[in-house]
């Protein structure tokens, strides 16, 4: 039996997974990145785990054929190189030869985003979808498109960069360089933010308040804990990420009319605290008929699309009886 291996190699932690040629996960694995700014540290890490995967795998009788790499980045997937990875500081990397000369596997390198769009068409929220967006909600906000059943990679490729937009011309800077990019509002990066500043501002009670003389251990978890426990500023603090989320929705509804938009990532555990406002931003903003054609969900597959898109992507282009 075929199977491939997927990573999906975010700006805090690598996820692994294994998947048959129907996308069932049959093993996975996390660990965190071990250091930003060089990729020699990433492969020394993620080489042994993928090598330990595969001996599971074949000990449960299962021969991996390919390895999918997905990075939280711009990618040049004909290629296989890692054009910019700002939240990894990467630029220019041959990451897909560089596994291929340690591996021996044949890999395929891909935007991370754009895998989890394809996993979310493939086993996800928009099986049997022909038009789908997909938006990954984590430290970054990762953006990927399919239209007529097949990604859209744009003119150079590059396409899905949704993160990107500009919500506000003169709004709040952005890891990219820019200012008022759709990331800076409603990333787990954006949240934490926002929580540190009511933290010092004295506008939060229990259980925020305790993060005053910690605020470095604070994550957007506990923003979405808290607010999940009925903490008013947490809540607000969501709102308002749901809000600018469902003023993104309304452009990309607008757009490009797809069946459906599939949010996942980390921040999508907050789940009706962020996609509730979206969907009424969404009903305020969008044209009826579009708005009412256009279903906005959750993804299923959790923190894992990512990984399981890309190994279902390198199943496709290398095993022959897909």
């Amino acid at each position: 039996m075929i199977a491939a291996i997927g990573v999906d190699l975010g700006a805090t932690n690598v996820r692994l997974v294994l998947v048959d040629q129907n996308g069932a996960v049959m093993d996975s694995g996390r660990f965190p990145v071990p250091e930003r700014g060089r990729a020699e540290p990433v492969l020394e890490d993620l080489a042994p785990a993928i090598e330990a995967m595969r001996e599971r795998a074949e000990g449960n009788a299962y021969q991996v054929g390919a390895l999918g790499v997905g990075v939280a980045g711009l990618t040049d997937v004909k290629e296989g190189i890692v054009l910019d990875a700002i939240n990894l500081g990467w630029k220019e990397v041959p990451f897909q030869s560089l596994l291929e000369e340690r591996l021996k596997l044949p890999v395929l390198l891909e935007n991370d985003a754009n895998a989890t769009a394809f996993a979310e068409a493939w086993v996800g929220a928009g099986r049997g979808c022909r038009s789908l967006i997909s938006l990954t909600l984590g430290t970054g906000v990762g953006g990927g498109l399919i239209f007529d059943g097949e990604l859209w990679r744009g003119a150079s490729g590059l396409a899905g960069e949704i993160g990107h937009m500009v919500v506000e011309p003169d709004g709040e800077p952005c890891h990219c360089g820019g200012r008022g990019c759709l990331e800076a509002y409603i990333s787990a990066s954006a949240v934490v933010r926002d929580a540190k500043k009511a933290i010092l501002d004295g506008k939060v009670g229990e259980p925020l308040s305790s993060f005053m003389g910690n605020l470095e251990g604070l994550t957007a978890k506990d923003v979405s804990d808290a607010a999940s426990k009925g903490d008013p500023l947490a809540k607000r603090i969501l709102a308002k990420a749901g809000r600018y989320l469902g003023v993104a929705c309304t452009s990309l509804i607008h757009i490009f009319n797809p069946e459906m938009i599939v949010v996942g990532g980390g921040m999508a555990q907050a789940g009706e605290l962020i996609l509730g406002p979206a969907r009424v931003e969404v009903k305020e903003r969008a044209f009826g008929p579009l708005a009412e054609s256009t279903r906005i969900a959750l993804s299923p597959l959790g923190e894992l699309a990512g990984a399981i898109g890309v190994a279902g992507l390198a199943l496709r282009r290398y095993v022959p009886s897909r």
